[in-house]
């Protein structure tokens, strides 16, 4: 995901017993990843894409997407 040009993402909740989780999903040209979490935040985000990752993000406007919180 790293070195892609840009990244398409999503995620969806559901619960666990009594707890929440989201799955997202993460597609670029030629990869798709999907990542299981008990969290849904900006940190989520930036695991998926990788440290580096540099393109365009293609998102909803959910909070954890926002570029302040992004930005490095």
């Amino acid at each position: 995901m790293q070195q892609a040009p840009f990244v398409h993402h999503d995620d969806t909740g559901w619960r666990i017993g009594n707890q929440n989780a989201w799955v997202g999903t993460f597609r670029s040209a030629d990869t798709v990843l999907f990542r299981a979490n008990l969290q849904h935040t900006n940190v989520e985000v930036w695991e998926g894409l990788g440290q580096n990752f540099a393109g365009v993000l293609i998102c909803d406007r959910f909070s954890s997407y926002d570029s302040r919180f992004l930005e490095k």
